[in-house]
């Protein structure tokens, strides 16, 4: 086991950069709007693989603005690669959608809700160049079978090989993780699709929309998991479980929560 990084150690290199709620907006605009039209600009005729193209220059670019300075936990394994895949991490700040999407390498897309489409439309057509965000919306005239099928066709048509998926369901600071929601895990138990936990910690110091704060130089510790693979559970229920202790434990170990719940 090894030990979470201390928020002194975090932030021992971090400034400043923003405080406020005008300077807050200014970097939404910075983010949401200008930054992809350049990540298009940058990276439109450049003839890169599915996973360089505009919304990996988008990612790049904000990695270099805020100046991440990533910490591998030594029991890091490797990431999933040249099959699909499901890659579940913490939702604790809006910093997450490019932190994430570069600790996995641009291999992944993610599936977020429609609203962030409405809010940041940029974001939308970045993303649609390289179908790199799946945009969803919560429907409840929709089946879950009618979900799942809305994924299969979405990864038919991705060339990206992963999926990055919030599977607490809602942006979170509190010391523990939220129970994971079942619905992806269920899926991915359904199509045989091995998951692999993405844990990173003290993301909410890049950009804390709580506190409308962003910093440059934020040590951001992470851990990859070794993979879980449907195949070698029985049933939903056991998967489920699985993947929700390995969260868990990673959570504890590499953000630094309480150690988690037994059960009973």
């Amino acid at each position: 086991m090894s030990e979470a990084v201390e928020p002194a150690n975090v932030l021992s290199s971090a400034h400043v950069l923003c405080r406020g709620t005008t300077a807050l907006v200014t970097e939404g605009f910075r983010l949401g709007w200008l930054y992809p039209a350049w990540a298009v600009l940058r990276s439109a005729f450049r003839g890169r693989p599915p996973h360089e193209r505009s919304t990996r220059e988008w990612c790049r670019l904000l990695i270099r603005r805020y100046d991440v300075r990533f910490e591998r936990d030594p029991a890091s394994v490797p990431l999933i690669a040249g099959r699909r895949c499901l890659w579940i991490c913490p939702h604790r700040s809006v910093a997450d959608f490019f932190i994430h999407k570069d600790l996995v390498e641009g291999r992944g897309a993610t599936l977020s809700r429609f609203l962030v489409a409405g809010v940041f439309p940029l974001i939308w057509l970045t993303s649609r160049l390289d179908r790199s965000v799946w945009f969803f919306r919560r429907d409840k005239s929709h089946t879950r079978d009618a979900f799942y099928r809305w994924l299969d066709r979405e990864f038919e048509r991705c060339p990206l090989e992963g999926l990055i998926v919030y599977a607490e369901g809602h942006r979170s600071q509190l010391e523990r993780p939220l129970p994971l929601k079942a619905g992806m895990i269920r899926y991915a138990f359904r199509r045989g699709l091995p998951i692999q936990v993405v844990m990173t910690g003290q993301t909410e110091q890049v950009i804390d929309e709580r506190r409308r704060i962003g910093r440059t130089g934020v040590t951001v510790p992470y851990r990859v998991e070794p993979p879980l693979e449907a195949g070698d559970y029985p049933d939903e229920r056991a998967y489920f479980r699985a993947v929700s202790e390995a969260f868990q434990r990673a959570f504890h170990e590499v953000a630094g929560g309480p150690p988690p719940r037994s059960r009973a």
